[in-house]
């Protein structure tokens, strides 16, 4: 079976973007219906999010192999703390 190519770094950084907007609104939402019902509700939500961290974990992981002389490797899926990442009330 042939190896994959994976992802460029810039495919990373556009995903690395999409997943963390996701996450946002997904954490807005779990405490939005945290407030409105009860816990299994909310807890459904909160297993989406948990889900596209381990996502991000996973790429986190590939992109940092992928390109070790790129030192912002780790910024590309967690940017909330980047500069260049409107804060969650901008989304």
């Amino acid at each position: 079976m042939p190896k994959k190519s994976g992802l460029t770094l810039e495919r990373h950084e556009t995903l690395g973007l999409e997943l963390q907007t996701m996450r946002d609104k997904l954490v807005n939402i779990v405490v939005e219906l945290s407030r409105a019902y009860p816990a299994k509700v909310s807890g459904i939500a909160s297993k989406a999010c948990d889900t596209i961290d381990s996502l991000r974990s996973a790429l986190d992981d590939k992109v940092c192999a992928e390109n070790k002389d790129f030192t912002d490797a780790t910024k590309v899926y967690y940017r909330a703390n980047r500069s260049d990442y409107p804060s969650s009330e901008e989304n």
